[in-house]
């Protein structure tokens, strides 16, 4: 079955995501988004886009995870971890079974630790990624299942899918109630400011 799957996910990239573009100093920090993406609820949302082998991505998380706790119960935030041009899959699909699980901050967490501070697992190796998961509490067998499921599949194929509604051309980006694409580059203080004020348009 995992053949099939993955045939059918790679169809699915064919259409997919060009190589990520770091943003020029000069660049704004936001950019419409025309048209504007469906929100996933009814409150306001905010979704942040990143990559498992960016190191921005890996400074920029805890901020924004931070600052979301600020918010809890007031907005959606949601994660959309992306892979560019022959990078593997797993980590995302990882992120996704955990997140089915209800553990997916946790293993994010964890991938980001793993790749970054660690360096003793390469998060594109499954075995490895499952060692990952395993050290940081998360049952692996139940993980390795769900990262094969058609439910985690489809979610690894709709971010290919909402990274090009949303415009993604690098990481870390944040969109804000689907009309604004923020380049989380720079201070990121003042990324954190641009959110705010876009929540209030």
């Amino acid at each position: 079955m995992r053949f099939y799957l993955r045939l059918w996910l790679a169809f699915a990239i064919t259409l997919g995501l060009a190589s990520p573009v770091q943003a020029g100093d000069n660049e704004k920090l936001y950019h419409l988004i025309n048209p504007p993406v469906a929100l996933q609820g009814e409150a306001p949302e905010v979704v942040e886009v990143f990559n498992f082998h960016c190191p921005h991505c890996n400074d920029f998380y805890p901020v924004l995870e931070k600052w979301a706790h600020g918010y809890q119960g007031k907005l959606n935030v949601h994660s959309l971890p992306v892979y560019w041009g022959s990078q593997p899959d797993t980590p995302v699909r990882a992120y996704f079974a955990a997140e089915y699980l209800g553990v997916g901050e946790k293993m994010k967490r964890a991938i980001f630790a793993a790749n970054f501070d660690d360096n003793r697992y390469k998060i594109d190796e499954e075995q490895d990624i499952l060692k990952i998961a395993s050290e940081a509490g998360i049952d692996a067998k139940k993980l390795e299942e769900a990262m094969d499921s058609f439910a985690v599949f489809g979610k690894v194929a709709q971010v290919n899918s909402l990274a090009r509604q949303y415009g993604i051309q690098g990481t870390p980006s944040v969109v804000v109630n689907g009309r604004y694409r923020v380049v989380a580059h720079g201070d990121y203080g003042d990324v954190v400011k641009t959110i705010e004020s876009l929540l209030q348009k």
